[in-house]
C-alpha cells in the first residue's frame, strides 16, 4: 500500500511504500533527502457567518432525544393555524339552533325558551372553541379533545334548556325567595266568606269592570315579579243581567283582554253542593306570570278568586292552597 509523504525541502509529494515509512527517501522533484513519514489529515477551518448589520439572529430551540422521537410534541404553535378538523369541531355547536326548530317535529313538545337561547348557547361555544384552536403549546390532539369535550357540554346545557319544565324554575324561585309573609284564615267584614291566603290582606279595586265587587288582596313586597293573591264577591247592579253565564263571560273576556287562555274547566264548589264554578288558567303577557281564576255565582252574588305568579299552575302548591280554602257561609 504506498502513502503519500511531503518532502519538507521543496514541498513536494511522493509517495512510499508502507515497508519504507519511517525511513530516509530522496525527494523525486529537488534531490535532497528526508524522513517519510504519512501526512495526516487536517480539517478545513470553520467559518462562522457573521449576521449583516441590523439582522435579527434566530437561536433554535434545543430538543431533547425523548422529545425528538415524540409524535405528539408539538414545540411551538402552528404557524398555519387551525386544520379543518379543528375548525369544524368549533362550529359544531350551531346545530343546537338547528335541532331546536325541527324539535316539535321530532320530540312533540314546544320549548319553553326562543330561539335565542341555543343561538346564545352557541356563540359562547364557539367562542370558547376558537381559544382552543389557537391555544399555544397544545397538540392537536388535545386541542380535539378540548373541542369535543366542548361539544358534549353544549349537548347537556342545550337538552336540559329545551326540556326544562315551568315548575322546575318555579321551584327554585320559591328556593331562593322565600316570602315572610304568613297565611292565615281571611274572612270579608260582612263573614260572607272564609279563605285562606297570604297577610297583610288590603282592600283592592274591582277586578272586573262593571261589576261592583268587593276585593281584598295580598300582594308580595318588594319584589319585581310579585305573587298575588284576590278574592271578591258582589251582587250585579241593574245594568247587569242575573245570570250566572254572564258573569262567567264577563271572568273569561277581562282575562282574555290580559292574555291568553291556556285552559278552561268547570269546578265544584266545596261546601255547597250543586254548585258548579269555572276555573280559567291564564297566560299573561309578559310570558312569565300565570294567572289563575275560579268565579262561581250563588244565590245571586258573584265570587272571583285569582292567584298570579311566575310559571304558575292550577296544581302549583300555594293556587292549590288558596282556590281549594274559599268556603261560602251564606
Amino acid at each position: 500500500m504506498n502513502h503519500a509523504v511531503c518532502c519538507p525541502h521543496c514541498a513536494g509529494l511522493a509517495r512510499v511504500s508502507t515497508a519504507h515509512l519511517g525511513s530516509v527517501v530522496g525527494c523525486p522533484a529537488c534531490g535532497e533527502t528526508f524522513l517519510a513519514a504519512q501526512e495526516e489529515y487536517l480539517a478545513p477551518p470553520v467559518i462562522r457567518p457573521q449576521p449583516r448589520r441590523g439582522q435579527t439572529v434566530v437561536v433554535p430551540q434545543s430538543v431533547s432525544p425523548e422529545e425528538l422521537h415524540d409524535p405528539h410534541q408539538e414545540l411551538l404553535p402552528d404557524p398555519d393555524g387551525p386544520t379543518p378538523i379543528l375548525i369544524g369541531l368549533t362550529l359544531l355547536p350551531w346545530l343546537f339552533p338547528l335541532v331546536w326548530l325541527m324539535g316539535p317535529l321530532l320530540f312533540g313538545r314546544e320549548p319553553l325558551f326562543t330561539l335565542a337561547a341555543p343561538t346564545a348557547l352557541a356563540v359562547g361555544l364557539t367562542g370558547l372553541g376558537l381559544g382552543v384552536s389557537y391555544a399555544a403549546g397544545w397538540s392537536h390532539t388535545t386541542r380535539v379533545k378540548g373541542l369535543l369535550a366542548l361539544f358534549l357540554l353544549g349537548c347537556f346545557a342545550s337538552g336540559f334548556l329545551y326540556f326544562l319544565k315551568k315548575e322546575w324554575l318555579e321551584s327554585v324561585r320559591k328556593s331562593f325567595r322565600r316570602s315572610s309573609a304568613e297565611w292565615q284564615q281571611f274572612d270579608p267584614p260582612g263573614r260572607e266568606y272564609r279563605v285562606r291566603m297570604p297577610s297583610p290582606v288590603e282592600h283592592t279595586d274591582t277586578p272586573i269592570p262593571d261589576w261592583p265587587l268587593t276585593a281584598y288582596a295580598f300582594v308580595e313586597p318588594h319584589v319585581a315579579a310579585p305573587d298575588l293573591f284576590l278574592v271578591a264577591h258582589g251582587r250585579p247592579n241593574a245594568d247587569t243581567a242575573d245570570d250566572a253565564e254572564d258573569w262567567y263571560n264577563a271572568v273569561k273576556q277581562t282575562a282574555l283582554a290580559r292574555g291568553d287562555l291556556l285552559g278552561e274547566r268547570a269546578v265544584a264548589l266545596r261546601g255547597a253542593a250543586g254548585v258548579v264554578g269555572r276555573e280559567f288558567e291564564i297566560s299573561l303577557r309578559d310570558g312569565v306570570t300565570n294567572r289563575i281564576i275560579r268565579a262561581y255565582y250563588h244565590s245571586g252574588t258573584a265570587y272571583y278568586l285569582a292567584a298570579e305568579g311566575p310559571f304558575w299552575r292550577p296544581d302549583s302548591p300555594d293556587v292549590k292552597k288558596f282556590l281549594d280554602s274559599f268556603e261560602i257561609i251564606r
